[in-house]
């Protein structure tokens, strides 16, 4: 599966897999698959201008970029998973984006 993220998509694709259940081991070994694509390398933050506030609360970037990434077919699907149960999502239209991305898929 080829898809292209955003910085902000991939921010938020993180928050949303990382903070969820995996009910074997062998889905959390996927979901940890998925996390090690959609975290961006220290490369890529400098490319970017990824920056991370003392308080650690915050982060921000100075250039936006699109990103091709490719996942395996399992990996995705655990990536489906997590964005169909996420639970905190904030009303702002780019979720809304976000998800008709990622379920669509």
């Amino acid at each position: 599966m080829k898809i292209t993220l955003t910085n902000w998509e991939r921010f938020w694709l993180v928050i949303m897999v990382g903070s969820g259940t995996a009910p074997t081991i062998g889905q959390f070994r996927l979901g940890n698959k998925a996390l090690d694509k959609l975290e961006l390398t220290d490369e890529e933050k400098a490319e970017v201008g990824w920056e991370a506030f003392p308080d650690r609360q915050q982060i921000g970037w100075q250039r936006e970029k699109d990103w091709e990434l490719e996942f395996k077919d399992d990996v995705w699907a655990i990536v489906k998973g997590y964005v169909k149960t996420f639970q905190r999502k904030p009303q702002d239209r780019r979720f809304e984006v976000l998800y008709d991305k990622i379920l669509e898929e």
